[in-house]
C-alpha cells in the first residue's frame, strides 16, 4: 500500500498506525496488489474493511476521477460521492463504487474518530469497460447502509437485518424489526432517484411501541421506474420531544438478485427468515453490545433548533426559536445566539428592500410609462427575487401591451402624417378619426396640423368660382413675403374668393409659407415655456427637475443662448459633488446609485470624460471586489471557525494563513503567536473575525501590511491550505484578494 502523500506531525501517525494494525483489515475482492485495481464490464467494484469487534471506529472516503487519463469527459453536474455505497454488516465495512464513465479514478479511505480522521490508505482504480449500471445509488448520507453504530446509541438494541443490503423481488413485502431500549419516535422515507418522496411514501408502513418497531416496505412492481434501486431512510428521536429528527439506519433495497445476494443477510451465519403469511426479515446473529444511549441535554434542544433555523430563509421561524433561546435562560451572549440576531436583521432588510422594490413594479405596471416599467422590472430581476412572481408576471403581461399600444400609435400617427401631405379629404378624415379612437393626446401637434389640412381641403371642395381679381394675387404674394400667419392667411382666402385657379403657383406658395409660420408659431411658444422651466430648475437647485428640463431643451433642439450652457454646467457640478460625497464616503451603494444617475443624466457624454466620474467608478468597481471577497468569509460556517480555533498544533500553513489575515485586519504582527490567534478567533461580537471581516474596506490597509502578509502566504497555494483545513482555505483566498487589490493587481482568486 502506498504512503499517503502529505506531512504528518508524530501523533497523527501513530495515531493512523494504531488504527490500522490494531482495528482494521483490508481486503479486496482481487488478488491484485490493493492500491491498483481494475473493473470489468459492470463498472462496480467493492473493497472490504474489517474492524476489531472491541472498538467500533468510523469511515469515510473520497473519489477522485482523472479526467486528463480518462477516455470519457465526467459530467461537470455529477457528485462521486454518490457512486460509493458504504455497508455495515457487523465488524465489516465494505466499500461498493460504481464509475459514471470509463477513466482512472482514486478511492482514498479514512478511520477514526474527532474533526480530523488519519488517512488510512489510497486504492487506484481503472474502469476499462462500460457498464450495465452506472448510475449513483439511490441515497448518500454519512452514516452510511447497515445497522450502526448510530442506531445502537438511539436505543436500537438489537435488528431483523444487520447488513445494508437487502434483495427483495417486485410486489414482495419485507417487515424490518428493532427492539427499542426507550420510547421513541421513528421517521421513514423511501428514496429513489426519479421519484419524490410523496410518490413513495404508500410503499411503507410503520407499527412502533415503546418496546418495538416494525417498519414493513413494499418493493414497487417493476416497470414503474427506469431502474429498481431504492433505499430506506430510518430516523428517530426522543419520544415527545422537539428536536430534530436524527438518521440512524439506511437500507439499499434491489431486485437483483445476482449481484447482490452475497452482499445481504442471507448467509449461512447471518441468514434472513421469512415468515410464510408476511414474509418479514428476521437475522438470526447475535446482537451488538448494549450500550447506553446518551441522553441529549433537555436544555440544549432550544439551540439545536436556533442554529437550523439560523441556516434557512424563514423570519417567522427564526424569531420563534430565539424567543424559545431567551426563555430556556441560555447565556444571551452565546456566539450561536449572536449568530442568530445577526441573520434576523439581514433576513428582515432583505425582505423590506425586497418589497420595496416589488412596491415600485406595482405602482409602474399601473401607470402608462414603458421606461419605470421597464426599470422596475429590471430591479426586481436583478434583486434575485421568484422570476416566477405574479406581480413580475403581470408587470411583464401589462409592458407587452405599452409596447404594443406604442406601436399602433406610431403606426397611426404614420399614416396621418401621410394623409396630411396628400389631397384626399376621406383618407384624411379617417385617419384623424383613427388617431382620435386610439386615445392619443388631443393637444398633439400632428393632429392639429391634421385637422387644419382638413378644413382647407373641404374650403378648396366647396368655394364657389367668383369673378377673377388679379388685385387679390398681388395681395398674396406680398402677404407671402412679408406678412403674418394670420394676415396671409386672410389673403389666401380672399385669393381663393376671387375665383382665381386653385393650382396656381402663388397659391400654393402661400399655403406652405402659411403652414410654415403656424408651425413656428407654435414652436415659439414651446420654446418659451422650455427655456422658462429650466431657468426655474436652475434657480431651484433641483438636480432632477434640472437634468429633465435640459433634456426636454436638447430633444425640442433650442438654440444655445448660453442659458443651456449654463444648465449644463450647473448640473455637472451636482453630480460631480454627490459621486465625490458618495466616494469619499466609500458608501457602495449611495456610490452605485449616483452613477446610474449621472450615466443617465442629459450631461452623461460630458461627465463621462471628467477625472471626477473615472474615479468614482474605479472606487465603486473596488468595493464592489472588496465586498465579494469579505462575503466569502461571511458565508463561513463559524463551526468551521471554531475547529481551527480547536487545534493546538496547527500545521504551518493554516497557522501562517490566520496570521495574515490578523494583520490585514490591524494586528500587530510581532503579537500574532498561536495563542494570541486562537484567543483572537474565539472573541464573540464586535470583535468576532468573521464580523470584522464583514465590516472591512482597504483603505485602512497600508503597504506594509500587504508585504507583511503576502510574505507569509506566498509558500502555499490554494490546494495546499484547503487540503488541510476548508476553513483556512476560505481565509487564504480572503487574504489573498486583499493583497493583490492593494497591490493594485485587482485579481479575483477563487
Amino acid at each position: 500500500m502506498a504512503a499517503p502523500k502529505g506531512a504528518m506531525d508524530r501523533g497523527t501517525v501513530r495515531q493512523r498506525t494504531i488504527f490500522y494494525n490494531r482495528i482494521l483489515q483490508l481486503r479486496s475482492e482481487t488478488d491484485k496488489p490493493a492500491n491498483m485495481l481494475s473493473c470489468g464490464k459492470e463498472r462496480q467494484r467493492s473493497h472490504t474493511i474489517r474492524t476489531s469487534k472491541r472498538q467500533n471506529p468510523s469511515l469515510s472516503y473520497e473519489l477522485f476521477c482523472d479526467e486528463d487519463q480518462s477516455d470519457e469527459t465526467l459530467p461537470e453536474s455529477e457528485d462521486l460521492e454518490r457512486y460509493v455505497l458504504e455497508n455495515t454488516q457487523g465488524t465489516t465495512k465494505a466499500l461498493f463504487l460504481r464509475f459514471p464513465v470509463r477513466g482512472l479514478y482514486k478511492l482514498r479511505v479514512y478511520g477514526g474518530s474527532g474533526y480530523n480522521p488519519p488517512h488510512i490508505c489510497d486504492f487506484r482504480i481503472r474502469c476499462e469497460e462500460e457498464g450495465k449500471n452506472p448510475n449513483p445509488f439511490p441515497l448518500k448520507k454519512d452514516i452510511g447502509y447497515g445497522y450502526s453504530q448510530e442506531a445502537r446509541d438511539a436505543g436500537l438494541v438489537t435488528t431483523s437485518a444487520y447488513s445494508g443490503i437487502v434483495v427483495m423481488e417486485h410486489g414482495q413485502k419485507m417487515t424490518f424489526e428493532f427492539d427499542v431500549e426507550k420510547p421513541s419516535e421513528f421517521e421513514t422515507k423511501m428514496h429513489h432517484r426519479d421519484k419524490t418522496l410523496d410518490e413513495l411514501d404508500k410503499y411503507v408502513e410503520k407499527n412502533v411501541t415503546d418496546k418495538k418497531a416494525e417498519i414493513t416496505v413494499t418493493m414497487p412492481e417493476e416497470g414503474l421506474t427506469r431502474d429498481s434501486e431504492y433505499a430506506l431512510e430510518i430516523n428517530t428521536r426522543e419520544k415527545d420531544s422537539h428536536d430534530s429528527y436524527r438518521n440512524v439506519c439506511n437500507y439499499f433495497l434491489t431486485p437483483d438478485k445476482a449481484q447482490w445476494k452475497d452482499d445481504s443477510d442471507a448467509k449461512p451465519s447471518n441468514r434472513v427468515q421469512q415468515r410464510p403469511a408476511h414474509a418479514q426479515v428476521r437475522v438470526q446473529q447475535k446482537p451488538a453490545p448494549r450500550q447506553r444511549p446518551r441522553t441529549p441535554v433537555r436544555s440544549e434542544s432550544p439551540r439545536f433548533r436556533m442554529r437550523d433555523a439560523t441556516d434557512q430563509e424563514s423570519i417567522d421561524n427564526l424569531e420563534r426559536t430565539i424567543r424559545d433561546f431567551e426563555k430556556s435562560k441560555l447565556d444571551e451572549k452565546d456566539e450561536d445566539y449572536t449568530r442568530a440576531k445577526e441573520r434576523l436583521v439581514l433576513l428582515r432588510n432583505k425582505a423590506n428592500k425586497d418589497e420595496a422594490i416589488r412596491k415600485r413594479m406595482r405602482d409602474a405596471t399601473k401607470e402608462d410609462s414603458i421606461e419605470e416599467l421597464e426599470k422596475s422590472i429590471k430591479d426586481f430581476e436583478d434583486g434575485d427575487l421568484d422570476e416566477k412572481n405574479r406581480d413580475l408576471t403581470k408587470a411583464k403581461e401589462r409592458l407587452e401591451q405599452l409596447k404594443k399600444k406604442k406601436a399602433e400609435e406610431d403606426a397611426i400617427r404614420k399614416r396621418m402624417r401621410d394623409d396630411t401631405d396628400g389631397d384626399s379629404i376621406e383618407d384624411l378624415e379617417k385617419s384623424i378619426r383613427d388617431f382620435e379612437e386610439a386615445g392619443i393626446d388631443e393637444r398633439d401637434r400632428d393632429l392639429t396640423l391634421a385637422k387644419e389640412r382638413l378644413r382647407q381641403l373641404k374650403n378648396d371642395a366647396h368655394k364657389e368660382p367668383e369673378p377673377k381679381d388679379e388685385r387679390a394675387r398681388e395681395v398674396m404674394r406680398d402677404a407671402t413675403e412679408n406678412a403674418s400667419a394670420d394676415e396671409l392667411e386672410r389673403a389666401i382666402k380672399e385669393f381663393e374668393d376671387s375665383g382665381l385657379d386653385e393650382k396656381d403657383e402663388d397659391l400654393t406658395k402661400a399655403k406652405e409659407k402659411l403652414v410654415k409660420l403656424r408651425a413656428n408659431k407654435l414652436l415659439k411658444a414651446e420654446e418659451d415655456k422650455l427655456r422658462k422651466k429650466l431657468a426655474d430648475a436652475q434657480a431651484g437647485d433641483n438636480m432632477d427637475a434640472l437634468d429633465k428640463a435640459l433634456e426636454e431643451c436638447k430633444r425640442a433642439g433650442l438654440e444655445d443662448k448660453g442659458d443651456i450652457t449654463k444648465a449644463e454646467e450647473t448640473l455637472m457640478n451636482m453630480h460631480k459633488e454627490k459621486l465625490e460625497e458618495a466616494r469619499r464616503q466609500r458608501d457602495a451603494e449611495k456610490l452605485q446609485k449616483a452613477l446610474e444617475e449621472a450615466e443617465q443624466s442629459a450631461v452623461a457624454d460630458k461627465l463621462d470624460d471628467t477625472e471626477d466620474f473615472h474615479e468614482a467608478k474605479e472606487t465603486n468597481e473596488q468595493l464592489a471586489r472588496v465586498k465579494k471577497f469579505n462575503r466569502q468569509v461571511m458565508e463561513l460556517n463559524p463551526r468551521l471557525v471554531s475547529e481551527i480555533a480547536s487545534y493546538k498544533r496547527p500545521k504551518p500553513c493554516i497557522q501562517d494563513v490566520m496570521k495574515a489575515t490578523y494583520i490585514i485586519l490591524g494586528e500587530k504582527e510581532q503579537s500574532l503567536d498561536w495563542q494570541r490567534i486562537v484567543k483572537l478567533m474565539k472573541t464573540i461580537g464586535q470583535g468576532n473575525v468573521i464580523r470584522r471581516v464583514g465590516q472591512f474596506d482597504i483603505v485602512g490597509v497600508n503597504s506594509e501590511q500587504a508585504s507583511s502578509a503576502d510574505k507569509l502566504i506566498s509558500k502555499y497555494d490554494m490546494a495546499d491550505v484547503k487540503r488541510n483545513s476548508h476553513g483556512a482555505g476560505t481565509f487564504y483566498s480572503w487574504t489573498r484578494n486583499v493583497v493583490n487589490e492593494v497591490n493594485g493587481q485587482g485579481e479575483d482568486e477563487e
